[in-house]
């Protein structure tokens, strides 16, 4: 994890202790990015560590983009974008 993140190996040790406070989403955005952490399992870890929800998803995506199967309908028929 220490070298994903790009960090010493003691400043991880300290988030897995427990020792490193206060932890903010500035640490852990980036180890939730690793371990690809569902929008759920974000809110829960940010939640935990600081008592507030989280201020962002972490994804910047979600609630923005159209899954795959959706695309052609928001297109329409023709294929062309809607009002577009």
């Amino acid at each position: 994890m220490t070298r994903l993140l790009g960090r010493p190996e003691h400043k991880y040790g300290y988030v897995e202790r427990g020792e490193l406070a206060p932890l903010g989403t500035e640490v852990l955005a980036p180890i939730a990015r690793i371990l690809r952490l569902s929008d759920r399992e974000w809110e829960a870890l940010v939640l935990y560590a600081t008592g507030l929800p989280p201020a962002y998803a972490l994804d910047p995506r979600v609630g923005r983009a159209v899954p795959r199967p959706w695309e052609r309908v928001r297109r329409g028929p023709s294929g062309c974008r809607a009002g577009g």
